[in-house]
This record gives structure tokens, sequence and C-alpha cells, in this order.
């Protein structure tokens, strides 16, 4: 997976573009038994809480969109500074 940083805006792009192509894998990761109950006596991750639904995947589809034209843009407009 790739990791956003605070102070560089578009790293949320790799992020997202991450993300959306690994949407199988996350979703079983998160729907993994292993992940969801607790082992002798220790609480579980419960990963299942993160497991986005067709809706919210098509958000974020929209949103990477947009911010894939604002890099071009910002790429632009600083090579023209």
């Amino acid at each position: 997976l790739v990791r956003a940083v605070k102070t560089r805006w578009n790293t949320y792009t790799d992020v997202l573009e991450r993300a959306l192509e690994l949407r199988d894998a996350l979703t079983d990761v998160c729907d993994m038994t292993r992940f969801n109950t607790g082992a002798e006596g220790r609480r579980g991750l419960h990963l299942r809480k993160f497991i986005l639904n067709d809706n919210e995947w098509t958000l974020l589809e929209q949103l990477y969109g947009l911010l894939i034209v604002c890099i071009f843009f910002a790429v632009c407009l600083a090579c023209y500074q």
C-alpha cells in the first residue's frame, strides 16, 4: 500500500489509485475471519467495518478522477512560472 503524506496533497491521489487497483484484495482481507475475531482472549481487529460498498467505491473513483485533473493543472502551472 501507499501512504499519504500530509504536506504533499498529491500523495492522496497515489493512495486512491492503489486502493482502486487493490479493491478486491482489500475487501477480501477486511472480510477474513482471522482479522475479525479475537484469538485467545485478545480483541480482534474487526476489519469488516472498513469494507466499502459499491457507492463508496464509485465516489473514490470520481474523487481520483478529480484529483488527477488538479495534479495536471498544478504541474502545467508550475511549468509556466
